[in-house]
């Protein structure tokens, strides 16, 4: 299992990138037993809460919903902690409450912006 300076694996990149077909083919060519522990692979701290990641972690992170979908279905175990604590459903959770803050926000400046 090949990773970078930061401890990243090629799922790590495909996962932060969202490019679940070419995730599906690099699982798919690993051996079952190393599936797992190469999905829940973590990374090296590189930065102050940057350590403990895995390819869930970073999907999450960029609010990949759908390949943290697919990571969870393929046996990425959710309950694993990031550096700072976090679960990556923690993360996600965050990315898609300011997500939705931001939307309303942007809405009530165009409703403004339209009454006047």
């Amino acid at each position: 299992m090949e990773r970078d300076r930061r401890g990243h694996t090629v799922l790590h990149a495909l996962a932060r990138e969202g490019r679940p077909r070419l995730f599906l083919a690099v699982l798919q060519r690993l051996p079952p037993p190393l599936r797992g522990p190469f999905l829940n692979a973590q990374t090296t701290a590189m930065g102050p809460g940057c350590g403990r990641r895995t390819a869930l972690h970073m999907a999450a992170l960029y609010g990949r919903v759908g390949m943290c979908r697919l990571l969870v279905e393929a046996g990425a175990n959710p309950r694993l902690r990031d550096e700072k604590n976090r679960t990556a459903y923690e993360i996600l959770r965050c990315i898609v409450e300011a997500a939705e803050r931001d939307f309303s926000e942007a809405v009530s400046r165009r409703r403004m912006a339209t009454a006047a």
